[in-house]
């Protein structure tokens, strides 16, 4: 279920980046190194910041999966020096 709220989310600030991209090219500046450039550093800043969110979900997610791990089972090694826990 996260997953698909995580998806939601970065389908919303695509279509946000993209509508506001759109607006400032067709807008009515003349300069449009200048517009390109603001696009290119929009797009870089929304890129990172997607990524950051997305690692941040896979983090949260295995944290919330790593913390209801209570059936495991400790299985000495053979000279009894360390112990697994599967």
């Amino acid at each position: 279920m996260m997953a698909f709220y995580a998806f939601v989310l970065v389908a919303l600030v695509v279509l946000v980046s993209v509508v506001r991209s759109l607006v400032i090219i067709f807008s009515q500046s003349t300069k449009r190194a200048a517009r390109v450039r603001r696009i290119a550093g929009l797009w870089v800043t929304r890129i990172a910041s997607v990524a950051v969110l997305w690692i941040a979900v896979n983090y949260w997610i295995g944290v919330d999966l790593r913390s209801k791990a209570h059936d495991c089972k400790k299985t000495p090694s053979d000279g009894g020096r360390y112990i697994a826990e599967v």
